[in-house]
């Protein structure tokens, strides 16, 4: 399980012209973390495959947080962690229909669907592009357990 406590502090972005006194609040200082996913594949079943992709990676952001059973997921931080955590899913067919990953990445540097999730953190420039491979495969993975320490 990774250090809790580190992941937290590195999401927390004071201005360097704000001045915080002693006891205040800094909750408004920490900054919402999560992926920027972009679906390039459309067609039959593909949105039922695309909808359980998006729970998965849900699924295993909160396991990775808090432990296979959940055990940690009492603990202040981890929820501190998953209040911060968001998918800022892009899934419009006639903007990103089979798009390629050059095409892609224009897309997300001109903010040609709005403006990424990654936009403002440099040290996290990328995105989680979900093209027919993907979509389909996930669709055709058997079940086996998730958690990987």
């Amino acid at each position: 399980m990774p250090n809790l406590d580190s992941f937290l502090w590195g999401q927390f972005h004071l201005p360097e012209d704000v001045i915080v006194p002693s006891g205040a609040n800094l909750t408004p200082y920490y900054c919402d973390w999560g992926f920027t996913v972009y679906r390039t594949a459309y067609g039959p079943s593909s949105d039922e495959h695309w909808h359980a992709l998006l729970e998965d990676i849900r699924a295993d952001v909160l396991e990775q947080l808090t432990g296979p059973d959940g055990t940690c997921q009492a603990e202040p931080v981890a929820q501190h962690i998953l209040s911060l955590f968001h998918l800022d899913v892009r899934s419009d067919p006639a903007v990103l229909n089979y798009l390629k990953m050059d095409a892609l990445r224009k897309v997300c540097k001109d903010e040609v669907a709005g403006r990424p999730m990654i936009a403002n953190q440099r040290e996290r420039n990328y995105f989680l592009l979900v093209d027919k491979g993907v979509v389909y495969s996930h669709g055709n993975r058997p079940n086996t357990p998730r958690y990987k320490p």
